[in-house]
């Protein structure tokens, strides 16, 4: 399967965390949804490029397996919205970002949009340098340990990976009361032991304390700045100004097999650290920005530098 084709959108190169669609004429065809999504009913949106609903419809996995019509009336840019239902009730909750799946229409056919962030950020990926392990030596013991024992069952590098992935999304929060410090780091808890113990940071140390686990195990990674369309930023790459921001976060990256594991451990944890109180979010461990693909992150981040 060819990802970047305009039939073909993927979420993600971890097939159990992916959504995989493809356009067959005027038909959206899922292919596959996160193995996590245990539901019997899907809503999909489309929206025009005026943020205008053309399109809602609540359909079984079954039928969307067969296809769901689209229904632009003219030329332009759409967006497609998925959710699933939330647990028991009746509500529906969003497995994307925003305007995560443009899709262009024109003169009856449809395909997936190429944006000019998605390719630049495909070349700077294309030129990160092929590194070999470089241990931390922060704390480097406790973390070592730490290390260990998540990754004890792993056989692979690459389920080393999702291990630490999992491990830190789960178990950190991210401080909301850390963020009226976010320009005085020495008031922010951003070193690995002290993480360790706090169990709270900001995207800065969720990304030091993943490198610290991957490094001392042996895998190498590299920290990626980005500036990415978060809750506190306005509208998406048509704003000049998301297109020329300086950054505004961080996430890790680890390299096997001779390619660049992307993944924002920050988007995926849901825990939070608010008002001095640590709330755990009762749901799954999200795998959503694990392994993803360069399409897909795309949407909401502008690749900007890389250290080592």
């Amino acid at each position: 399967m060819n990802i970047n084709s305009p039939d073909i959108y993927v979420t993600s190169y971890h097939k159990s965390s992916s959504i995989v669609l493809v356009i067959r004429r005027d038909k959206l065809v899922f292919i596959n949804l996160p193995i996590y999504i245990q539901t019997e009913q899907i809503l999909v949106e489309m929206y025009n490029f005026q943020g205008v609903n053309v399109l809602q419809r609540i359909m079984s996995m079954e039928h969307l397996r067969n296809g769901m019509v689209m229904s632009a009336d003219e030329t332009g840019i759409y967006f497609i919205r998925i959710y699933s239902k939330k647990g028991v009730t009746d509500e529906f909750e969003g497995l994307l970002f925003r305007n995560d799946i443009p899709i262009y229409y024109h003169n009856g056919k449809y395909k997936f949009v190429e944006t000019v962030v998605a390719s630049n950020n495909r070349i700077f990926i294309s030129q990160l340098p092929q590194i070999e392990s470089r241990q931390c030596s922060t704390e480097r013991l406790k973390v070592f340990l730490l290390a260990q024992q998540i990754t004890e069952r792993c056989n692979t590098n690459y389920s080393k990976i999702l291990a630490i992935h999992d491990w830190v999304a789960k178990n950190l929060y991210y401080d909301f009361d850390a963020l009226q410090f976010i320009n005085d780091p020495t008031k922010c808890i951003l070193k690995p032991y002290d993480i360790i113990s706090s169990k709270r940071t900001i995207c800065q140390g969720f990304t030091n304390i993943t490198l610290s686990l991957l490094r001392t195990i042996g895998i190498p990674a590299i920290q990626i700045v980005c500036y990415a369309l978060g809750e506190d930023t306005y509208g998406g790459w048509e704003n000049e100004s998301n297109r020329n921001a300086e950054s505004n976060h961080v996430f890790p990256a680890a390299y096997i097999d001779n390619r660049w594991i992307l993944m924002d451990v920050t988007w995926d944890c849901n825990n939070e650290y608010k008002n001095g109180n640590f709330i755990q979010s009762k749901l799954p461990v999200s795998r959503k920005y694990f392994d993803v693909t360069e399409r897909f992150l795309s949407n909401t981040h502008r690749l900007i530098s890389f250290h080592l």
